[in-house]
């Protein structure tokens, strides 16, 4: 419930790219658990996500938590 301490473990592995920026491959949750109870294992974005803004996935994009309900805190 929101005010209640949460933990969010995750391992991802960021997307590969050639040297000349052509992606090569796809970005990956490795694993992703949320108050001790795995909830993702091994999956594969195809795609950049920015809520209602998608964007391309590229090399200069990064990882960002978003809560609409309160604090993050990494």
């Amino acid at each position: 419930p929101p005010g209640k301490w949460q933990t969010l473990d995750v391992v991802f592995r960021a997307p590969r790219f050639d040297k000349t920026g052509h992606k090569i491959a796809n970005a990956r949750f490795e694993k992703v658990v949320h108050n001790g109870v795995l909830v993702h294992r091994d999956v594969e974005l195809t795609e950049g996500m920015g809520g209602q803004v998608q964007k391309p996935c590229t090399a200069g994009n990064r990882l960002v938590l978003h809560n609409p309900q309160g604090l993050v805190r990494t």
